[in-house]
C-alpha cells in the first residue's frame, strides 16, 4: 500500500495558515501570504531596512508521525529537528 496516496485533509485559517493532514499522517503547515511589497523601507531615499536573507526565509514545514520537524526554507535547504 502506498502511504503517499489518498485523501487530504485542509484547513485554511483567517490568517492566512494552511494545516494539511497527508495520507500517511503527516502534517504540513503552511503560511499562505502574497508577495509583500518590498520589505525594505525607505525614508528620504535612505535605506532603512533589508528584507531578511532567503536562508532565513521558511516557505514550508512537515511533522512527520515520527515526530521529526522538516523545514522547507526559500533558499532550497531543508532544515530538519
Amino acid at each position: 500500500m502506498d502511504m503517499t496516496e489518498g485523501a487530504k485533509l485542509t484547513f485554511t485559517f483567517n490568517e492566512g495558515f494552511v494545516v494539511q493532514i497527508l495520507p500517511n499522517g503527516d502534517v504540513l503547515q503552511k503560511g499562505i501570504v502574497s508577495d509583500p511589497l518590498n520589505k525594505a523601507c525607505v525614508k528620504g531615499n535612505q535605506l532603512i531596512e533589508d528584507k531578511p536573507s532567503e536562508t532565513q526565509v521558511e516557505l514550508h514545514r512537515v511533522i512527520t508521525t515520527d515526530g521529526e520537524i522538516i523545514k522547507t526554507m526559500a533558499d532550497g535547504n531543508f532544515i530538519i529537528y
